[in-house]
């Protein structure tokens, strides 16, 4: 039986989504640089290109379109295209995120990030920014 690699994974999962070659890139470069600190050792493949798909779809907020509208793509959508299960992709991309020091905001933090208005000198203006002490 020959031994799978990940990166053969990602092309595989994301044609089923529908990801951009942007994505599918980024995703492979962070297979890169976990193969570079030893990680991969006894992982399952499908679930690290999974995982490492779902952070670079963040990264670059990747859309699904799917009945003329688009979305995010979700942990969901991952596991069900590499067919495994959301927990194992949140558990390799948590363990990814930590090892090679990746921030993902959290749902609660995108809700926080929001367009604050302000009225200075009599001009509106608008500021991309976070709730303050929300």
């Amino acid at each position: 039986m020959p031994i799978v690699s990940p990166v053969s994974c990602v092309s595989k999962i994301a044609e089923k989504i529908g990801i951009s070659g942007k994505t599918q890139g980024r995703a492979i470069e962070i297979l890169r640089q976990a193969k570079e600190k030893k990680y991969r050792s006894g992982k399952d493949p499908r679930s690290l290109a999974a995982a490492s798909l779902y952070i670079a779809c963040e990264q670059n907020n990747e859309k699904k379109i799917l009945r003329g509208y688009s979305r995010p793509v979700t942990q969901v959508d991952i596991a069900e295209a590499a067919r495994v299960t959301e927990v194992t992709v949140r558990n390799r991309y948590k363990d990814l995120e930590k090892l090679l020091g990746i921030k993902i905001p959290t749902r609660s933090e995108k809700i926080r990030s929001f367009f604050v208005c302000e009225q200075r000198i009599g001009l509106d203006k608008i500021y991309r920014g976070a709730i303050i002490g929300v």
